[in-house]
């Protein structure tokens, strides 16, 4: 990323940059002017900590953070985002995350890019998204194969196909 003015952080960054997974976040951060976090982004991280087994260093992990950014939260524009943006991803037949559809909202209403590691937000008409290396749904679903046991992120029957969500949102057999 070059640098850049400001930035709205999707759930997906704050998360690698808490867990230290991303040593490169900083560096992005320091980069730009301004970091904004929506408010429901916010509420997801808090989500996390409070069902996490490490509740207070991660409570305190986001009380330190969140001094970094200016929380951005949603009113009667917004909401008339999310209205146009979930009723056009409808029409394109390209669904969403709800709460992702607010943060897409409170990108667009403050022309903001958006930093994410999630590629369904390409599907956003409008939205300007950070140059990230985005996870694919695969990659996505073997992420959840650590916290959720014993589960495949691709059920697969006996002598059945393999069924696999593509980029598109739509999913072909294997």
């Amino acid at each position: 990323m070059s640098p850049t003015g400001s930035v709205l952080l999707d759930t997906t960054i704050v998360v690698d940059h808490l867990r230290g997974k991303a040593p490169s976040v900083i560096e992005q951060f320091r980069q730009t002017t301004t970091l904004y976090l929506p408010v429901t982004a916010l509420g997801e991280v808090l989500f996390g900590a409070y069902k996490s087994a490490f509740k207070v260093k991660s409570l305190e992990q986001i009380k330190s953070f969140i001094q970094l950014c200016a929380i951005l939260g949603v009113d009667e524009q917004t909401a008339g985002y999310y209205g146009r943006i979930g009723a056009e991803l409808g029409r394109l037949g390209k669904l969403i995350p709800q709460n992702d559809i607010w943060i897409a909202a409170i990108a667009l209403e403050h022309d903001l890019p958006l930093d994410t590691r999630d590629r369904h937000f390409s599907f956003v008409p409008g939205l300007t998204l950070m140059d990230w290396k985005l996870q694919s749904y695969e990659q996505v679903c073997a992420s959840m194969v650590n916290w959720l046991p014993n589960r495949s992120p691709f059920p697969v029957r006996s002598g059945q196909p393999e069924i696999r969500w593509g980029f598109d949102g739509g999913y072909s057999k294997s």
